[in-house]
């Protein structure tokens, strides 16, 4: 190019501007990126044309590395999704296979006028920074094939674009703070190795009490812990996480004594910016908590009308350590030793109401063996019930109160509830997941797109986050975004139901022999029984032209291989064919058999929830829609808070496309 890339170049229609990370399309449109991914575009452009191994890349971006490779899979990724580039059919940057990459595409300093063509789609500027959100800060582990050679969307832009426009966010809170942090796992220096969930519960209860600002993005608790035990540059955490500050500390119980250590560090560079000891009795940890908090806050200058503070939610030690061992537990998916830990604390102190929050969720996230869904609601009802009739405040248990009362159970109630919820707790990862669920299924997918963007922003590291930020995305229409946190969510968690619905993705475009494998590796995960059935069905599905008859007879002999728990639950998935084959009318006929009005848990609502994210195979379109979105109650959402997406009250009726 003849001048160092790193002040600036043309690539084909594209303004590159190192100095503010931003890559400018036609009309000064912006995209901005990560430092670390501008940098890995710029090393590209000092050696166009040439092949810059991977080894190379990996040496001079990030010289300490934790997990670099997946980071510079990511990197490229996302360099991919800014320059509407494909890995199938590079126009800018070539992937050569196990060796490293090159940048092919027309190059120019910013002297040269800048080419006449734009590209075929360019979001406006407010739609890249709303799923940009996680899209940059998400560059951490997980090699994420962006576009996944997939054509684009085939989805129908006009709708999309109006909708995004009409749903710019009702929510309205992610607003960007400037000061980031991550909580990382407190070191357990005790004698006793069975304290460790005592320095993982302060962990957590430290995460959580600064996560209640919204001055402050604090990372979640799935991320932060996937560092536990590794002794690596904090520097390096730092990149990985999206932060700009990290606490570490350690905890040292003796008797009743505890000694708590805690440090802030700055995460570029890993200098101390705080540091303090703590030697208090095990009943002052709540007061060690606020301090914490409160010294945070003042050393990294960030305004908050009032320090948040623990209180006192139990004077009973006892009860206590059964919730923080009841976290530790669940942590683990060990929902029924924390629902019996959990019992206990609220028998030792029955006005602990953050226990019986807890408890709730427990119930509500997770399926006691034994246990009926019924009396599983009936637990999870009781429990908030209690919890709030001791404190009002608790915002998370009057969500999910809400979601688990049919009695008085709105979606407009449990929306708002939910909406009130993420503004006190504006980082708290199970807050956003049931908001975002919410919000899609009652029509709502690009709110619903942002609040799952927020979630894989401040959880990065977290399969879950993922596969709902890729849900979300598949619901906007952008298929191949979507493939791209599969990607990450695979990499995170691999096989099971991730790949099955990775494999939805690729039936959706097309791509049978890449979807029939990944839901072979779902059904080697999840079934111990032959998957050959697999091709069969969905090759002979593919050429049943439009007849859903070949579906009616194959399903129920697929089910007859499995027992009959796993048929319960498979039959929901293999049902789902219908609607990726597009035999909608069908799709609606088992839809509508299991009865979806608000009464309870039921599958109804899963069958809606698909359809939704599917709307582009003509779910909402189907004249049968109207009938269910009022027999679920989203109209009386939609009267409350303005039209969904995808629908309209042009003269008194409502109308779907």
């Amino acid at each position: 190019m003849g001048t160092d890339a790193r002040e600036g170049f043309r690539l084909g229609p594209w303004r590159i501007e190192p100095s503010r990370g931003a890559i400018v399309g036609p009309g000064e449109n912006a995209r901005h990126v990560e430092p670390k991914v501008m940098e890995v575009l710029v090393r590209l452009a000092d050696k166009a044309g040439e092949l810059v191994p991977r080894d190379e890349l990996l040496e001079s971006v990030w010289t300490r590395h934790v997990a670099a490779d997946q980071l510079l899979t990511r990197a490229i990724s996302e360099l991919r999704r800014a320059l509407d580039d494909h890995r199938g059919q590079p126009k800018y940057i070539e992937t050569v296979p196990k060796r490293g990459y090159r940048l092919i595409g027309p190059l120019d300093a910013l002297g040269a006028a800048t080419p006449a063509e734009s590209p075929a789609h360019f979001p406006r500027r407010n739609d890249w920074r709303a799923y940009g959100l996680a899209a940059v800060l998400v560059i951490v582990l997980g090699s994420a094939l962006a576009y996944l050679m997939f054509n684009r969307d085939t989805a129908d832009g006009s709708a999309i674009e109006t909708a995004t426009d009409r749903q710019s966010s009702r929510v309205g809170l992610f607003v960007e703070p400037t000061m980031s942090i991550a909580v990382l796992p407190f070191a357990n220096i005790s004698d006793d190795p069975a304290n460790e969930y005592l320095s993982d519960g302060l962990t957590e209860e430290i995460r959580n009490l600064l996560a209640k600002s919204g001055a402050l993005k604090v990372i979640g608790r799935t991320s932060s812990f996937a560092f536990k035990g590794r002794h690596a540059d904090l520097r390096v955490i730092g990149d990985a996480l999206g932060v700009n500050t990290i606490l570490e500390g350690s905890v040292r119980k003796s008797g009743d004594r505890l000694r708590i250590t805690a440090q802030l560090i700055d995460a570029s560079d890993g200098s101390h910016i705080w540091s303090a000891s703590y030697d208090r009795r095990m009943k002052d940890v709540f007061e060690i908590q606020d301090e914490v908090a409160r010294h945070i806050f003042d050393s990294l200058r960030v305004y908050v009308v009032s320090y948040p503070t623990r209180g006192e939610p139990t004077t009973v030690a006892e009860a206590y350590a059964g919730f923080l061992k009841a976290r530790s537990a669940l942590n683990v998916q060990d929902a029924q030793t924390a629902e019996q830990l959990l019992l206990e604390a609220v028998e030792r102190d029955p006005e602990f109401a953050e226990a019986w929050e807890l408890l709730a969720h427990v119930y509500w996230t997770d399926t006691i063996p034994g246990v009926s869904p019924a009396e599983t609601q009936e637990r999870f009802r009781d429990a908030a019930t209690k919890a709030l009739s001791i404190d009002p405040d608790l915002d998370l248990a009057r969500a999910l109160l809400y979601e688990g009362d049919p009695g008085t159970y709105t979606w407009a109630d449990v929306i708002d509830a939910g909406v009130a919820a993420l503004r006190g707790l504006p980082n708290d990862p199970l807050t956003l997941r049931t908001l975002s669920w919410n919000l899609i299924i009652t029509g709502y997918l690009e709110e619903g797109r942002q609040v799952a963007a927020r979630l894989a922003a401040i959880d990065p590291l977290s399969s879950i986050a993922h596969v709902r930020h890729a849900a979300a995305l598949l619901g906007v229409g952008h298929k191949d975004a979507a493939a791209a946190e599969f990607e990450v969510a695979r990499e995170l968690n691999p096989g099971g139901t991730v790949d099955w619905y990775f494999g939805v993705v690729l039936l959706r475009v097309r791509q049978d022999d890449r979807a029939i494998a990944h839901m072979e590796t779902a059904v080697r995960d999840l079934l111990e029984i032959d998957t050959g059935w697999v091709r069969e069905i969905i090759t002979d599905a593919r050429r049943s032209e439009n007849d859903p008859a070949y579906l009616d007879r194959a399903i129920p002999r697929v089910l007859e291989l499995m027992g009959p728990e796993q048929a319960e639950v498979w039959q929901h998935y293999l049902n789902g064919l219908y609607l990726y084959f597009d035999f909608i009318d069908r799709y609606y006929d088992i839809l509508l058999a299991h009865r979806p009005d608000y009464v309870e848990w039921s599958q109804a609502m899963y069958y809606v929830w698909e359809g939704t994210l599917a709307h582009d195979r003509g779910f909402f379109a189907h004249p049968k829609y109207i009938e269910v979105a009022e027999r679920m109650g989203f109209i009386e959402v939609w009267e409350r808070r303005g039209p969904p997406d995808f629908c309209e009250k042009p003269s008194g009726q409502w109308v779907c496309r």
